[in-house]
């Protein structure tokens, strides 16, 4: 049986996000910015900055 890790961010072939994006995703939030307005700021779904946000996606980036 082999294991292999999950791909992740900016590996999966659809995504629109990279790497650098997600601190300053959670820097503007933390500023006061709605998540739908950076939501179009990045063209992505709302609920793609809402997991974001809260770490339920790129959990594996750090920093703010």
């Amino acid at each position: 049986m082999t294991t292999q890790s999950a791909v992740q961010g900016e590996r999966k072939g659809r995504c629109r996000l990279e790497q650098d994006d997600i601190p300053i995703i959670r820097a503007l939030h933390a500023d006061g910015m709605t998540q739908r307005e950076i939501a179009e700021k990045f063209q992505v779904d709302k609920s793609t900055i809402r997991a974001i946000i809260t770490r339920r996606k790129w959990r594996h980036v750090d920093g703010e």
